[in-house]
């Protein structure tokens, strides 16, 4: 029996083809660079942007949800038609900011006794690290106390309060300045700082005004706040 001549490639073609998967590794080594690449032009999203806070620049942190007597009438405002908002029904420019609220109520007594009138809530917005500065101190907390008596409104500043009094006086005094005088309450405006162990206080009307102190909670945090009071 005979068999067939099988004929064997020549070094010649066995060198071409050699080189011919050698340009293939180069294309496939060049294509997985690009995407490589690519992926690390990418990289992660962007981090949101930080929120520079000015005076006055205090969220929505209370959600009403009045009750109604049988007429129709709307009843005196109560705890129980207040909560604290969710993260999704903040602002926009403070969703990202906001990683907690906690609210308290308490009812103010009335005059003469009887059923109370009013109410005073402290609400807290606790936020993230780094997504909020207020004359470049990180914020980390919002306060805000209020009733139909008094407002007190607060960003709390992760700074100890030595390294930015300063600033902060500059701030009032530049801000009282700035503002209009109101006719009705005040005839001039002087932005006299009144100094005291307590901190500092601008008036900006006859009831109130803007003042800084170290947080009573915490020596290395400093607060600054806007109110006014009957």
């Amino acid at each position: 029996m005979s068999f067939p001549r099988v004929r064997l490639p020549s070094r010649r073609h066995l060198r071409s083809r050699r080189a011919g998967y050698a340009c293939l590794r180069i294309v496939l080594l060049l294509c997985l660079g690009t995407v490589a690449s690519a992926g690390a032009t990418d990289g992660p999203a962007a981090a949101e942007p930080t929120l520079q806070l000015g005076e006055s620049r205090f969220p929505e942190l209370i959600m009403h949800l009045p009750e109604f007597d049988k007429a129709g009438n709307r009843l005196p405002l109560a705890c129980g038609q207040i909560r604290a908002r969710r993260i999704d029904e903040l602002d926009p420019a403070w969703r990202q900011a906001v990683g907690r609220v906690h609210l308290e109520c308490e009812p103010l007594a009335a005059t003469g006794g009887g059923e109370p009138e009013a109410i005073a809530t402290v609400v807290t917005a606790y936020l993230k690290p780094g997504t909020a500065l207020f004359l470049q101190a990180p914020v980390v907390e919002v306060r805000l106390m209020d009733s139909d008596l008094w407002s007190d409104h607060q960003y709390v500043l992760a700074a100890p309060y030595p390294d930015i009094v300063h600033d902060l006086q500059r701030h009032l005094v530049a801000r009282c300045e700035a503002a209009p005088v109101d006719q009705a309450i005040l005839s001039r405006r002087d932005c006299a700082v009144t100094l005291s162990e307590d901190g500092i206080f601008v008036a900006n009307s006859a009831v109130g005004g803007a003042w800084a102190h170290p947080d009573p909670f915490d020596a290395h945090r400093t607060v600054y706040a806007e109110g006014w009071a009957e």
